[in-house]
């Protein structure tokens, strides 16, 4: 049987199982290598580490049969509860699968000095997710980062830590970012910390694809700056505001953070343009359509916006913006970027749609 095509030995056994017997076959491959050779890579890509069946992963990576690790390319470990066990289990883990693995997400773990060590059986990771966390300092977070010499892409996800000033050296680590690493994603956390992070570095590495959730006022000084530094080199930003109205953060990012200098820039996304779940006093267009006024790069081709609207009326929340201003700065972007192929509206409701409300929105807006 050994001779035989992996495709075939995969077909026949699927299709002579059928039913509920497939899903024996798909476990039995976990210890066989003659059951679905074909489809490993695509059965055993990712898995997800919990308490519940931390014992079952760990007795199978012991058997000298398995045939799991080497197919295995990401990884999602949720840490919740799981405290000492967790720490316990995951070195063993780690050096048994982890020298492939391009994609790790870190959910509920808490930090430990350990886990520095544990993370070093990683080389390969390329996107990092780190979220649902508490640590005591940014550069414990940081530090993270710089477990992964080959990171690419990162993503901090309503995660906390202590003021910066209360810093002592027992809870500070030190941290350098790796320069392989030029996408990352901020959402719910102090994102003005993160800045001065990278700020501190020499040379501060070069984040190509910024997506900074939507902002706080505190945080928008230090977002100014190293968006200053990244100037033409800064190809994709995403930007939301918590206020709209005059004097919020909004306001302060067009004062504060130097669009124009971002001569390289091909893509801007704003988040929340209209979000009907939260109260606003005044019309959103305004600012957004100054921010994008300060726009001056030539190789601009794409602007988006995400509107959060309720299922139901919903055409009534769109019918008193004023689209007016966003058309004209957008025009303007026009004479600037010969590149300018796509303005996108990403419209997410609030249940469930009224039959006529899509085709409403395509033939008011075109």
């Amino acid at each position: 049987m050994d001779s035989l095509p992996p495709e075939l030995i995969d077909d026949i056994f699927l299709y002579l199982a059928g039913g509920n017997r497939r899903q024996h076959i798909l476990s039995l491959s976990l210890v066989s290598q003659i059951l679905a050779q074909r489809s490993r890579p695509l059965l055993f890509h990712t898995i997800t580490i919990r308490l519940a069946k931390l014992s079952k992963l760990f007795k199978l990576l012991e058997n000298q049969h398995q045939t799991i690790s080497k197919h295995i390319r990401r990884i999602s470990i949720d840490g919740q509860n799981s405290g000492l066990v967790l720490r316990q289990r995951l070195p063993f883990i780690f050096t048994a699968i982890g020298n492939k693995v391009d994609s790790l997400s870190l959910i509920n773990v808490p930090f430990h000095v350990q886990h520095m060590d544990f993370l070093m059986h990683f080389p390969a990771v390329r996107f990092l997710e780190i979220s649902d966390t508490t640590f005591v300092s940014v550069s414990q977070a940081m530090s993270l980062l710089s477990c992964f010499r080959l990171l690419r892409a990162a993503s901090l996800t309503n995660i906390y830590w202590n003021d910066p000033s209360s810093d002592t050296a027992e809870n500070t680590l030190p941290f350098n970012v790796p320069a392989s690493l030029d996408k990352l994603s901020l959402e719910s956390c102090y994102k003005r910390d993160v800045m001065e992070c990278l700020l501190s570095l020499h040379p501060p590495p070069l984040i190509l694809d910024l997506s900074l959730g939507l902002l706080s006022p505190s945080d928008v000084g230090a977002i100014g700056r190293y968006i200053s530094y990244l100037g033409a080199r800064l190809k994709v930003l995403s930007v939301g505001f918590s206020s709209l109205d005059a004097g919020g953060d909004a306001e302060d990012f067009y004062v504060q953070c130097p669009l124009s200098m971002c001569t390289g820039l091909e893509s801007i996304h704003f988040e929340e343009l209209v979000f009907m779940g939260a109260y606003r006093l005044t019309n959103p267009c305004p600012w957004i359509a100054k921010i994008l006024s300060a726009l001056r790069s030539p190789v601009l081709a794409r602007v988006s916006f995400s509107i959060h609207l309720p299922a139901v009326d919903s055409l009534s929340c769109l019918v008193d913006l004023q689209w007016s201003d966003i058309d004209q700065a957008l025009a303007q972007a026009l004479t600037l970027s010969s590149c300018l192929e796509r303005v996108q509206l990403r419209l997410r409701f609030d249940g469930e749609l009224e039959a006529d409300v899509l085709d409403a929105v395509r033939e008011d807006r075109g």
